[in-house]
Protein backbone atom coordinates (compact mmCIF):
# COMPACT_ATOMS: atom_id res chain seq x y z
CA UNK A 1 0.00 0.00 0.00
CA UNK A 2 3.05 2.42 0.71
CA UNK A 3 4.48 2.09 -2.57
CA UNK A 4 1.13 2.60 -4.16
CA UNK A 5 0.81 5.70 -2.40
CA UNK A 6 3.95 7.23 -3.03
CA UNK A 7 3.28 6.06 -7.37
CA UNK A 8 0.23 7.67 -7.06
CA UNK A 9 2.08 11.40 -4.84
CA UNK A 10 4.94 10.96 -7.58
CA UNK A 11 2.73 10.96 -10.56
CA UNK A 12 0.81 13.80 -9.41
CA UNK A 13 3.97 15.91 -8.87
CA UNK A 14 5.48 14.92 -12.11
CA UNK A 15 2.02 15.60 -13.81
CA UNK A 16 1.29 19.02 -12.26
CA UNK A 17 3.62 21.12 -14.78
CA UNK A 18 1.85 20.02 -17.69
CA UNK A 19 -1.31 20.61 -15.73
CA UNK A 20 -1.21 23.79 -14.69
CA UNK A 21 1.44 25.13 -17.29
CA UNK A 22 4.44 26.66 -15.27
CA UNK A 23 7.60 28.13 -16.02
CA UNK A 24 11.01 30.55 -15.25
CA UNK A 25 12.05 33.35 -17.56
CA UNK A 26 15.22 33.15 -19.07
CA UNK A 27 17.67 34.93 -16.49
CA UNK A 28 15.78 33.41 -13.28
CA UNK A 29 17.69 30.46 -11.83
CA UNK A 30 16.35 26.83 -12.08
CA UNK A 31 16.32 25.13 -9.16
CA UNK A 32 17.28 20.96 -9.01
CA UNK A 33 16.52 19.36 -5.91
CA UNK A 34 18.61 17.33 -3.62
CA UNK A 35 17.00 14.36 -2.46
CA UNK A 36 18.56 13.55 0.82
CA UNK A 37 17.33 16.65 2.76
CA UNK A 38 15.32 19.03 0.95
CA UNK A 39 18.16 20.97 -0.29
CA UNK A 40 18.59 21.68 -4.16
CA UNK A 41 21.44 23.10 -6.74
CA UNK A 42 21.02 25.23 -8.93
CA UNK A 43 21.29 25.58 -12.80
CA UNK A 44 22.29 29.35 -12.74
CA UNK A 45 21.05 32.68 -14.89
CA UNK A 46 21.90 33.19 -18.14
CA UNK A 47 21.97 37.06 -17.76
CA UNK A 48 23.69 39.42 -15.02
CA UNK A 49 21.69 41.71 -12.75
CA UNK A 50 21.35 45.33 -13.84
CA UNK A 51 24.78 46.82 -13.84
CA UNK A 52 25.63 47.58 -10.44
CA UNK A 53 22.38 46.98 -8.94
CA UNK A 54 22.01 44.31 -6.33
CA UNK A 55 19.31 42.18 -7.58
CA UNK A 56 16.98 40.12 -4.40
CA UNK A 57 15.33 37.22 -4.52
CA UNK A 58 13.24 35.39 -1.97
CA UNK A 59 10.79 32.51 -1.87
CA UNK A 60 8.92 29.99 -0.33
CA UNK A 61 6.82 26.68 -0.97
CA UNK A 62 6.32 23.04 0.14
CA UNK A 63 7.99 20.03 -0.94
CA UNK A 64 7.72 16.21 -0.66
CA UNK A 65 11.32 14.39 -0.20
CA UNK A 66 12.64 11.07 0.93
CA UNK A 67 13.43 11.09 4.94
CA UNK A 68 16.81 10.06 4.34
CA UNK A 69 19.17 8.55 1.31
CA UNK A 70 16.89 5.40 0.26
CA UNK A 71 14.03 6.06 2.52
CA UNK A 72 11.04 4.30 1.67
CA UNK A 73 9.05 6.72 3.82
CA UNK A 74 8.37 10.56 2.89
CA UNK A 75 7.92 13.83 4.79
CA UNK A 76 6.76 17.30 3.77
CA UNK A 77 8.70 20.47 4.53
CA UNK A 78 8.67 24.18 3.58
CA UNK A 79 11.30 24.73 1.16
CA UNK A 80 13.45 28.97 1.00
CA UNK A 81 15.02 30.35 -1.47
CA UNK A 82 17.28 33.35 -0.78
CA UNK A 83 19.33 34.96 -3.14
CA UNK A 84 21.26 38.47 -3.84
CA UNK A 85 23.09 39.05 -7.28
CA UNK A 86 25.22 41.89 -8.67
CA UNK A 87 26.44 41.36 -12.19
CA UNK A 88 27.30 37.87 -12.03
CA UNK A 89 28.50 37.56 -8.32
CA UNK A 90 25.90 35.82 -6.38
CA UNK A 91 24.93 34.19 -3.27
CA UNK A 92 22.17 31.75 -2.71
CA UNK A 93 20.34 29.71 -0.37
CA UNK A 94 18.38 26.71 -1.28
CA UNK A 95 16.79 24.58 1.06
CA UNK A 96 19.21 23.29 3.25
CA UNK A 97 22.29 24.42 0.72
CA UNK A 98 24.08 27.75 -0.01
CA UNK A 99 25.98 28.22 -3.10
CA UNK A 100 27.94 31.44 -4.66
CA UNK A 101 29.67 32.90 -7.45
CA UNK A 102 32.70 34.82 -7.01
CA UNK A 103 33.84 35.11 -10.97
CA UNK A 104 32.38 38.25 -12.62
CA UNK A 105 32.11 36.40 -15.68
CA UNK A 106 29.32 35.85 -18.08
CA UNK A 107 30.33 32.44 -18.65
CA UNK A 108 32.75 31.47 -15.76
CA UNK A 109 31.44 30.49 -11.93
CA UNK A 110 33.53 29.24 -9.14
CA UNK A 111 32.36 30.12 -5.06
CA UNK A 112 32.16 28.73 -1.46
CA UNK A 113 29.83 26.37 -1.05
CA UNK A 114 27.94 24.54 2.15
CA UNK A 115 25.40 22.75 3.02
CA UNK A 116 23.75 20.77 6.17
CA UNK A 117 23.41 17.18 5.79
CA UNK A 118 20.51 15.61 7.93
CA UNK A 119 21.20 12.46 9.92
CA UNK A 120 18.84 9.64 10.78
CA UNK A 121 17.32 10.48 13.72
CA UNK A 122 13.61 10.95 14.33
CA UNK A 123 12.80 8.64 10.89
CA UNK A 124 9.66 6.73 10.64
CA UNK A 125 11.34 3.46 9.73
CA UNK A 126 12.33 2.26 13.46
CA UNK A 127 14.91 -0.29 12.58
CA UNK A 128 16.75 2.67 11.26
CA UNK A 129 16.15 5.43 13.84
CA UNK A 130 17.62 2.68 15.91
CA UNK A 131 21.28 2.94 14.32
CA UNK A 132 23.77 4.40 16.52
CA UNK A 133 25.93 8.23 16.34
CA UNK A 134 24.14 9.11 12.83
CA UNK A 135 24.09 12.50 13.39
CA UNK A 136 23.62 14.88 10.47
CA UNK A 137 27.11 16.65 9.20
CA UNK A 138 28.15 20.04 7.96
CA UNK A 139 30.17 20.31 4.84
CA UNK A 140 31.85 23.06 3.06
CA UNK A 141 33.05 23.02 -0.20
CA UNK A 142 33.56 24.80 -3.68
CA UNK A 143 31.02 24.76 -6.43
CA UNK A 144 31.81 25.77 -10.12
CA UNK A 145 31.60 25.65 -13.97
CA UNK A 146 30.88 26.78 -17.45
CA UNK A 147 27.94 28.12 -19.44
CA UNK A 148 27.97 27.19 -22.90
CA UNK A 149 25.67 29.61 -24.06
CA UNK A 150 23.18 30.32 -27.27
CA UNK A 151 20.59 33.13 -27.21
CA UNK A 152 18.67 32.72 -24.20
CA UNK A 153 19.71 29.19 -23.96
CA UNK A 154 22.68 27.42 -22.22
CA UNK A 155 24.51 24.08 -21.60
CA UNK A 156 26.10 24.04 -18.21
CA UNK A 157 29.00 21.79 -17.00
CA UNK A 158 29.38 22.15 -13.11
CA UNK A 159 30.94 20.17 -10.42
CA UNK A 160 30.77 20.55 -6.85
CA UNK A 161 33.28 18.96 -3.80
CA UNK A 162 31.91 19.44 -0.05
CA UNK A 163 33.81 18.02 2.87
CA UNK A 164 32.15 17.47 6.12
CA UNK A 165 33.79 19.73 9.07
CA UNK A 166 31.13 18.97 11.81
CA UNK A 167 32.76 15.44 13.00
CA UNK A 168 29.66 13.72 11.10
CA UNK A 169 30.39 11.42 8.71
CA UNK A 170 34.16 13.00 8.62
CA UNK A 171 34.40 12.65 4.42
CA UNK A 172 33.57 13.85 1.37
CA UNK A 173 31.01 13.92 -2.03
CA UNK A 174 32.11 15.01 -5.33
CA UNK A 175 29.12 15.73 -7.34
CA UNK A 176 29.68 16.36 -11.34
CA UNK A 177 26.12 17.71 -13.00
CA UNK A 178 25.45 19.12 -16.71
CA UNK A 179 22.28 21.47 -17.03
CA UNK A 180 20.44 22.82 -19.85
CA UNK A 181 18.02 25.07 -19.74
CA UNK A 182 16.38 27.78 -22.11
CA UNK A 183 12.58 29.06 -22.91
CA UNK A 184 9.72 26.99 -24.02
CA UNK A 185 7.67 30.19 -25.00
CA UNK A 186 6.93 33.90 -23.61
CA UNK A 187 7.50 33.57 -19.73
CA UNK A 188 8.05 29.77 -19.90
CA UNK A 189 11.50 28.31 -18.83
CA UNK A 190 12.40 25.07 -18.57
CA UNK A 191 15.56 23.17 -17.18
CA UNK A 192 16.85 19.58 -17.13
CA UNK A 193 19.63 18.43 -14.97
CA UNK A 194 21.44 15.06 -14.32
CA UNK A 195 24.32 14.55 -12.23
CA UNK A 196 26.29 11.58 -9.97
CA UNK A 197 27.73 11.66 -6.77
CA UNK A 198 31.02 10.12 -5.62
CA UNK A 199 31.03 9.86 -1.83
CA UNK A 200 34.49 9.03 0.22
CA UNK A 201 35.01 5.93 2.60
CA UNK A 202 33.92 8.21 5.26
CA UNK A 203 30.43 9.55 4.18
CA UNK A 204 29.31 5.66 2.78
CA UNK A 205 30.66 4.14 6.38
CA UNK A 206 28.63 6.69 8.36
CA UNK A 207 25.35 6.67 6.40
CA UNK A 208 25.04 3.17 4.84
CA UNK A 209 27.25 1.00 7.17
CA UNK A 210 25.88 -1.41 10.00
CA UNK A 211 28.37 -2.34 12.31
CA UNK A 212 27.91 -4.78 15.48
CA UNK A 213 26.58 -2.74 17.42
CA UNK A 214 24.13 -1.34 15.44
CA UNK A 215 23.03 -4.84 13.96
CA UNK A 216 22.02 -5.59 17.69
CA UNK A 217 20.41 -2.70 18.58
CA UNK A 218 18.63 -2.65 14.95
CA UNK A 219 18.05 -6.24 13.96
CA UNK A 220 19.41 -5.25 10.42
CA UNK A 221 22.84 -7.40 9.63
CA UNK A 222 26.10 -6.38 9.38
CA UNK A 223 27.18 -4.63 6.23
CA UNK A 224 30.72 -2.49 5.28
CA UNK A 225 29.79 0.20 3.11
CA UNK A 226 32.86 1.79 1.25
CA UNK A 227 33.96 4.28 -1.21
CA UNK A 228 31.78 4.62 -4.37
CA UNK A 229 29.46 6.16 -6.81
CA UNK A 230 26.57 6.42 -4.21
CA UNK A 231 23.40 7.91 -6.54
CA UNK A 232 22.54 9.68 -9.88
CA UNK A 233 19.54 12.05 -10.67
CA UNK A 234 17.56 13.62 -13.35
CA UNK A 235 15.53 16.58 -12.78
CA UNK A 236 13.14 18.46 -14.53
CA UNK A 237 11.76 22.43 -13.58
CA UNK A 238 9.32 24.12 -15.12
CA UNK A 239 8.27 27.46 -14.41
CA UNK A 240 6.33 30.58 -15.10
CA UNK A 241 6.57 34.54 -14.52
CA UNK A 242 2.68 35.43 -13.64
CA UNK A 243 3.80 38.43 -12.65
CA UNK A 244 6.92 41.10 -13.50
CA UNK A 245 8.40 40.45 -10.08
CA UNK A 246 6.34 36.83 -9.40
CA UNK A 247 7.85 33.78 -10.35
CA UNK A 248 6.03 30.07 -9.80
CA UNK A 249 7.90 27.02 -10.22
CA UNK A 250 7.53 23.46 -10.09
CA UNK A 251 10.53 20.63 -9.70
CA UNK A 252 10.11 16.86 -9.81
CA UNK A 253 13.42 14.66 -9.26
CA UNK A 254 14.16 11.10 -9.80
CA UNK A 255 17.17 10.05 -7.88
CA UNK A 256 18.52 6.23 -8.16
CA UNK A 257 20.99 5.31 -5.55
CA UNK A 258 23.80 3.00 -6.64
CA UNK A 259 26.77 0.43 -5.68
CA UNK A 260 27.51 0.04 -1.55
CA UNK A 261 24.65 2.58 -0.98
CA UNK A 262 21.76 0.37 -2.90
CA UNK A 263 22.87 -2.57 -1.64
CA UNK A 264 23.29 -1.53 2.32
CA UNK A 265 20.16 -3.10 4.53
CA UNK A 266 19.10 0.43 5.36
CA UNK A 267 18.12 0.95 1.70
CA UNK A 268 17.82 -2.61 0.23
CA UNK A 269 16.17 -3.96 3.04
CA UNK A 270 14.29 -1.32 5.08
CA UNK A 271 14.57 1.73 2.49
CA UNK A 272 14.01 1.68 -1.50
CA UNK A 273 17.23 2.61 -3.96
CA UNK A 274 14.53 4.47 -6.33
CA UNK A 275 14.07 8.22 -4.65
CA UNK A 276 11.64 10.79 -5.97
CA UNK A 277 11.39 14.88 -5.17
CA UNK A 278 8.68 17.12 -5.97
CA UNK A 279 8.26 20.66 -5.00
CA UNK A 280 6.50 23.96 -5.72
CA UNK A 281 8.07 26.93 -5.42
CA UNK A 282 7.06 31.00 -5.16
CA UNK A 283 9.25 33.65 -5.47
CA UNK A 284 9.46 37.03 -5.65
CA UNK A 285 12.48 39.43 -7.28
CA UNK A 286 13.27 42.68 -6.84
Amino acid sequence: MKHTMQAGIAAALFAAPALFGVATPAGAQALSPDADAGSVTAAEPVEPSAAGKTRWTVGLGPALLPEYEGSDDYRATLFPVVRAQKDYIYGQLLGLRFRSNLINDPNWRLGPSMRWRRGYSDVSNKRVDDLNNREGSFEFGASGGYDFTFGKSAITAGMEFTQDVSGGHNGFVLTPALTYRGPLAPKWDFSINGDFSVASGGYMDHYFSVNSRDSRDSGLKEYNADADVKDTSFTVTIGYQFAEAWRLQMLGQYRRMLGDAADSPIVDDEGNPNNLFGGVIVSYTW
